[in-house]
């Protein structure tokens, strides 16, 4: 779904991208709207020879993103990027080139979205090239990784209500050498109203592929269904419809090596009294590659699912088209969102790591609004049967089982919105967190005003030897050292288990280590069952241990400036 991930509207308006002359990193500013940052990023690849920035170039020249509109410049960089043979800018040459058809006297009405008449053909006609074209041009700017895509002319013929498309030799070029030739894709447009169409998609049924170091091969995908319902007031999908199943992967040397039962990827995202709440589901069921005898992957399932509740959809997508504004009033009413994660029946073996098995293991997190001022924010992880053998074995320290639930109550939207999800984008784009100060500081200010809670209402790890539960609440508190104050309980049986896994007996005289010097400082559980360990945060900052003064978390308190002296006659 169009740009329908909330890092990308908060990093469009509050990252500042640092230097960078990576291709990719150019694609990324251009996927956020920000064309005169990816026009920084693509021109000196460009002028250094460049094919695919070459081409990005002239799609800029030629949509007047981020640049004033020439044609001649787009075609200047299309030449230049084709004659290195880069078969999207081929296409996109010889269409710049063509001379403009004589214009039809009567036209019938404009198609939402569309651009004026530039030949005979009815304007429908016209934008669904065009729009199929663009299509093809993104992604064959982004295909397989770094690698490309070729085809051959797009044809679009309208017969009835029912617009033809058909985009013929279709090669996808992946960045290793590999080379996956889809043939023919064909495609009906069929008009529903004037706002959507629905759009369904013959793919193929055998996909030959070349791969480097494994060989030739094909695949073959006895079920096939693509389906979506284009909303040209949104100008994109929010209903869509990809199934694959009975898939058969074979080498010509080895025969079918693996099978994967289905593959799904839909959207069911719809409008209510001009809010959208939905499903967006990826899943796959029942694969299993068995390269050779040694080597194999058996999932039964596995999938992600987002459900949205009450989300304003076109100011979403205008908060993220406008670089350098903040969305502001993004949450600004009763809304929710939730994610699932989930692996059930994993196994992977290897001639050297042997065997690793997963029963079952899910995650997700939940975040909802009743006023749109504060958020709940809840998080969960669990599995169980985690097992291994050889040198994949998770050992007995690690947990065969684990079961996670922490929530978040009353956290500022504006701070989850302008300041949690800069900092992870942030860390995501560049990899560290460089206005980490001023984002910790206004994080916890906003917090401690609002009266944000964190209560970990259940941690539990049951491994071989040992067993331990955590649970307890924080408070956020603009007046102590660290902004925050509360304390966490955790019991442990087995420690001793626990503490030889990690090379020191029970009493840390092997090795002694802070883990030991924890150990020590237990309190015996009634009955005998383990012991257990208060932790507290004071207001002070100081962190105690069963009422014992453990570490200080209080920052350091700045350095009085000091005057330099003076020397007398």
């Amino acid at each position: 779904m169009k740009r329908f991930a909330l890092a990308a509207v908060v990093a469009a308006s509050l990252w500042q991208p640092a230097a960078a002359s990576d291709f990719h990193y150019g694609q990324r500013l251009y996927s956020l709207g920000d064309y005169a940052g990816a026009r920084a990023v693509w021109e000196p690849l460009a002028q250094g020879g460049d094919a695919r920035a070459q081409y990005s170039l002239a799609i800029l020249y030629r949509k007047g993103q981020g640049v004033e509109k020439d044609k001649q410049k787009a075609i200047e960089w299309a030449d230049r990027a084709s004659a290195q043979g880069y078969q999207p800018a081929k296409v996109l040459s010889q269409r710049l080139k063509e001379k403009p058809r004589p214009v039809a006297v009567e036209k019938a009405a404009k198609r939402p979205g569309t651009a004026a008449a530039t030949d005979d053909r009815p304007p429908r006609v016209q934008w669904v090239e065009q729009t199929v074209q663009d299509l093809l041009n993104q992604f064959g700017a982004r295909a397989a990784g770094g690698g490309g895509l070729e085809h051959g002319p797009v044809r679009v013929t309208e017969k009835g209500d029912v617009i033809d498309i058909a985009v013929p030799d279709i090669v996808v070029k992946t960045k290793d050498g590999g080379v996956f030739r889809l043939g023919t894709v064909r495609g009906k447009v069929v008009s529903e109203d004037q706002r959507f169409d629905r759009i369904t998609l013959a793919l193929p049924e055998i996909i030959p592929f070349r791969i480097p170091k494994t060989g030739n091969g094909e695949i073959t995908i006895a079920e096939r269904e693509a389906k979506l319902r284009w909303d040209h007031q949104l100008r994109t999908s929010t209903e869509y419809r990809f199934r694959f199943a009975d898939i058969a992967i074979a080498l010509a040397e080895n025969g079918v090596v693996g099978r994967i039962g289905e593959f799904l990827i839909a959207s069911e995202v719809v409008e209510d009294k001009g809010r959208w709440s939905g499903p967006v589901r990826f899943e796959f069921a029942n694969i299993d590659l068995r390269p050779d005898e040694t080597r194999g992957l058996v999932l039964d399932q596995a999938g992600i699912a987002v459900n949205l509740t009450g989300l304003d959809l076109p100011k979403y997508l205008k908060a993220g088209g406008q670089p350098g504004q903040a969305p502001k009033g993004l949450i600004d009413a009763e809304v929710a969102a939730g994610l699932r994660a989930r692996v059930a029946g994993l196994s992977v073996s290897h001639p050297e790591q042997g065997t690793f098995k997963l029963q079952r293991a899910e995650a997700g997190l939940d975040l909802s609004s009743r006023d749109g001022r504060l958020l709940t924010l809840a998080l969960f992880s669990s599995h169980a049967g985690l097992t291994g053998s050889g040198a994949s074995a998770p050992g007995k320290l690690a947990p065969r089982e684990m079961d996670l639930r922490l929530v978040l109550d009353n956290i500022p939207a504006e701070t989850m919105v302008r300041v949690g999800v800069a900092a992870a984008v942030e860390v995501a784009l560049l990899g560290e967190l460089s206005s980490g100060p001023q984002i910790l500081q206004r994080a916890r200010d906003d917090l401690g005003a609002a009266g944000t809670v964190l209560r970990l209402e259940r941690f539990t790890l049951t491994a071989e030897d040992y067993n331990a539960r955590l649970d307890g609440t924080v408070l956020a508190d603009g007046t102590a050292a660290t902004g925050f104050v509360g304390g966490m309980e955790l019991h442990i049986e087995g420690l001793a288990a626990l503490l030889r896994g990690a090379g020191v007996d029970d009493k840390g005289k092997e090795q002694p280590s802070m883990l030991a010097g924890l150990a020590a400082q237990g309190e015996p559980v009634a009955g005998g069952k383990g012991q257990r360990y208060r932790f507290a945060l004071q207001p002070d900052g100081k962190l105690t241990l069963n009422d014992e003064p453990l570490i200080s978390l209080a920052p350091p308190a700045p350095k009085a400036e000091t005057k330099p002296r003076t020397r007398s006659n």
